[in-house]
C-alpha cells in the first residue's frame, strides 16, 4: 500500500477499505491481486486510464524490484489482464502476455471438473520459492526438472486450445509429481495422503496450488464428481466453489 502510493506520487489523505474472499498466503496470488487493485484504484482517484500491461508492471515493480519478493510476474499478470491467458517471459523479464484460444464449451468444462479445497493451513510462499530457486542453481537435475515443468505448461495450453480436458487433467498430475520434487517444502505427509485419496476417489491429477506447502488444493475429476467431493469432505477439506474471470482488474464505479 505505501509503495503503490510513493509509485503514483499520492500524497493526500486517503481512505481505502479492502475486503477480499480468500486469506494471505494461501496460494491464489492474493498478494499480487491485492496490489494491482490498489493501483487501479488509484489511477482512477487520479483519473488516469491505465492499461492492463502497465498496471501488471507497475505491479511486479513494487513487489518484485522494490520490496525485493522472490517470485515471477504470473500473478500480477493474471490479475491484470483475467481471462486464461499464456504468458512468454524473455530472459530481460519482458512479458507478452496472450489469451489462449480456449472455447466457450472447454471454459464450462474447466468449471464442471475443477474442484478446488481449501487445506486448513497457509505458508509463506518466499520459503518454498527460495528453496526451490537454490536447489535449481546448485543441482543440475532440478534445473532440468524447472525446465520440465516450462514443458509441461506447453503441453497443458495445447490440449485446452484442443479442447483436450482430461489430458490437462492427466497432466496436471504430471507437473505437481514434478514439481513437488524440487523442493522439501513443496508438500507435506498430510499433503500427500489427501492427493492419494483424491486420486482413489476417481480425480485424474491435482496440484497444490501457488508455490506449494498449504493453501488450497485443485483437482480435476469428471467421473462420479459429487462421490469425490464428498469423500474428500470426510477428510475435512472444504470445497470452495470458483468461476473464471474473463475482464481482470477494473473499476465498477467512479466519483
Amino acid at each position: 500500500m505505501r509503495e503503490a502510493l510513493k509509485l503514483l506520487g499520492i500524497k493526500n489523505p486517503l481512505e481505502i477499505t479492502t475486503v477480499s474472499e480468500a486469506s494471505a498466503n494461501s496460494g491464489l496470488g492474493s498478494s499480487s491481486a491485492f496490489l494491482v487493485g490498489v493501483l487501479n484504484a488509484l489511477h482512477a482517484y487520479k483519473n488516469e486510464t491505465i492499461s492492463s500491461q502497465m498496471l501488471a508492471e507497475e505491479a511486479a515493480k513494487i513487489e518484485i524490484d522494490i520490496l525485493k519478493e522472490p517470485i515471477g510476474k504470473q500473478d500480477q499478470y493474471a490479475t491484470a489482464f483475467g481471462n486464461i491467458i499464456s504468458l512468454k517471459i524473455n530472459k530481460k523479464g519482458k512479458v507478452l502476455a496472450s489469451p489462449i484460444n480456449i472455447s466457450y464449451e472447454t471454459i464450462k468444462k474447466l468449471e464442471k471438473n475443477l474442484h478446488i479445497f481449501y487445506t486448513g493451513f497457509n505458508r509463506q510462499a518466499s520459503e518454498v520459492l527460495i528453496d526451490q530457486a537454490n536447489n535449481a542453481k546448485s543441482d543440475e537435475e532440478n534445473m532440468q526438472k524447472m525446465k520440465h515443468i516450462k514443458e509441461i505448461g506447453i503441453q497443458i495450453k495445447n490440449s485446452l486450445e484442443r479442447g483436450d480436458v482430461r489430458k490437462f487433467g492427466k497432466l496436471m498430475n504430471l507437473h505437481w509429481e514434478t514439481k513437488k520434487s524440487t523442493s522439501e517444502k513443496m508438500t507435506n505427509s498430510r499433503i500427500d495422503d489427501w492427493y492419494d485419496i483424491a486420486i482413489k476417489n476417481g480425480a485424474i491429477g491435482g496440484k497444490i496450488m501457488g508455490a506449494g506447502g498449504g493453501g488450497f488444493f485443485m483437482f480435476y475429476c469428471d467421473n462420479n464428481p459429487q462421490k469425490f467431493i464428498e469423500n474428500m469432505k470426510k477428510e475435512g477439506l472444504n470445497e470452495i466453489p470458483f468461476r473464471f474471470d474473463l475482464d481482470g482488474s477494473r473499476v465498477l464505479t467512479q466519483y
